[in-house]
């Protein structure tokens, strides 16, 4: 059975703000800080402003603070982490410091169930009074 979990990303250097939430399992939420993924100019780097941010913050010599909640299923993991970017905000729309483009995956068992937004203000909440 495969384990999923959301993870964000908080920027130390920078009061501990939030600027990506991401779904993933087994090591994702480090793959964006490999070396590799950081060439802008590789078609498999669709987010440029969260590859800059991340270049930054490596050059400091410290990373971001990784934090992940674990979801029972894929689709818990889905509405969790587009509950989330809602929630936080995006930048380019310009209602939050999250640098996602997107709202998250729109997996289609999730937009039919609905996002539970109290389950996710509490792990947002939970968040906070963690790294306060």
């Amino acid at each position: 059975m495969k384990s999923y979990y959301v993870y964000i990303y908080f920027d130390s250097g920078k009061d501990d703000e939030p600027f990506y939430v991401g779904k993933g399992q087994g090591r994702r939420c480090y793959s964006h800080m490999q070396s590799w993924r950081l060439d802008e100019s590789k078609p498999y780097n669709t987010n440029p402003p969260l590859i800059r941010r991340l270049k930054r913050i490596l050059s400091k010599n410290y990373e971001p603070t990784v934090v992940t909640v674990d979801c029972s299923t894929e689709v818990a993991a889905y509405e969790l982490e587009r509950g989330l970017i809602d929630l936080i905000g995006r930048k380019d729309r310009k209602k939050g410091p999250l640098l996602n483009l997107i709202d998250g995956i729109a997996d289609p068992e999730a937009t039919v169930r609905g996002i539970d937004y109290d389950y996710c203000r509490e792990v947002w909440e939970n968040w906070c009074k963690t790294s306060a």
